[in-house]
């Protein structure tokens, strides 16, 4: 009788119903790490991507883009050119106690297309020196890579900045596009960030979009077969504008501006 009545009042102390969990959950961590040390394979992965965080992205920053142009001989000017483009800015806040190494940044297209309608360019061909160079002939679905080393220390905050243009340009050629970037950590996790879209200019707007201005304020000389098609295309381009505005978080300034500059010579031509 009096042991049992000594196990009561054992139970009855707080302090001992404690030590007896802790005793239990302490042998089943040690049990789960024998299990996991015979099997690591079988052992439950932690969250890589609740490290980092997406502190801010942007379009709304500028970049000095070189370009180097090519004439129709053949001949090379290294940076002959150069031009501002908006470019994605990213800041990612480290909070683990280690770094993280970010080695591919991808850029997933999904929209890309270069303007067909009569842009009044010129005959140079321009090789722009965008971080991210997109080939002429990309089309929905395709992705481009560039491997890269960013390094962000334990408990900081980095900022890195992405230039997408064409690989290869002509004078007042217009290409658009809509993308995701995608950054790739060395033990292969990711980090996708919002869509954007932009308008690369190989060139100044004004002279971009010189075609649409003669075309919707052309001379009484000019055919109305070639008023007629150029102004179509144009409009074309303008609802194609649009669309890809609509689909994207991210719109870069020099894509708003043609819209912008399409939407008003396109309603000057109708008044």
């Amino acid at each position: 009788m009096e042991s049992q009545e000594g196990s009561k009042e054992f139970w009855r102390r707080p302090q001992a119903i404690v030590a007896v969990i802790g005793g239990i959950l302490a042998i089943v961590a040690a049990a789960l790490t024998m299990f996991f040390d015979l099997f690591p394979d079988l052992k439950p992965e932690s969250d890589k991507a609740a490290d980092i965080e997406i502190a801010q992205v942007d379009f709304d920053h500028e970049e000095n883009i070189r370009a180097d142009r090519e004439s129709n001989m053949g001949d090379v000017t290294k940076g002959a050119e150069a031009w501002k483009s908006s470019v994605v800015t990213v800041s990612l806040r480290n909070n683990s106690d280690n770094p993280v190494l970010f080695t591919m940044a991808t850029v997933k297209i999904s929209h890309a297309s270069r303007i067909d309608c009569i842009t009044g360019g010129g005959d140079g061909v321009l090789h722009g020196q965008y971080r991210i160079k997109v080939p002429v002939n990309a089309k929905s679905g395709d992705a481009v890579e560039r491997k890269m080393r960013w390094n962000l220390p334990p408990h900081q905050l980095e900022t890195m900045a992405f230039s997408v243009g064409p690989a290869t340009s002509l004078d007042r050629a217009v290409d658009l596009y809509q993308f995701t970037i995608v950054l790739t950590r060395d033990d292969g996790s990711t980090l996708e960030l919002d869509s954007a879209s932009h308008a690369e200019f190989g060139g100044d707007v004004a002279d971009s979009l010189s075609g649409a201005k003669y075309a919707f304020d052309p001379p009484s000389t000019e055919s109305a077969e070639f008023i007629s098609d150029q102004q179509s295309c144009w409009k074309q381009e303008l609802e194609k504008v649009n669309q890809i505005i609509g689909s994207a978080k991210l719109v870069s300034p020099e894509l708003q501006d043609l819209r912008d500059r399409l939407s008003n010579v396109a309603k000057g031509a109708s008044r």
